[in-house]
């Protein structure tokens, strides 16, 4: 029984290291760091209210994630 208890307590104590560091790997970018480069395209979408689309068209240009890609096109339409 106290093996039993033991082992479940080692693999919670495991799952929980792996979410944590997990979490601590992935680079979060903050909204101050956002310094999306301009596109003639992307000014054209903001223009026009395209929001969804120029935030889709930076994550083509750039390679980024969704959140990373908001972010630079908010900090885009900012300046603007």
């Amino acid at each position: 029984m106290q093996i039993l208890l033991g082992a479940i307590l080692g693999i919670a104590t495991l799952l929980a290291l792996r979410a944590i560091l997990s979490r601590a790997e992935r680079p979060r970018l903050q909204p101050e760091l956002a310094d999306p480069e301009p596109d003639a395209r992307l000014d054209e979408l903001l223009d026009d209210g395209r929001k969804i689309q120029a935030v889709k068209l930076y994550r083509e240009l750039h390679g980024v994630d969704l959140t990373q890609a908001k972010i630079a096109v908010d900090a885009l339409a900012r300046r603007r």
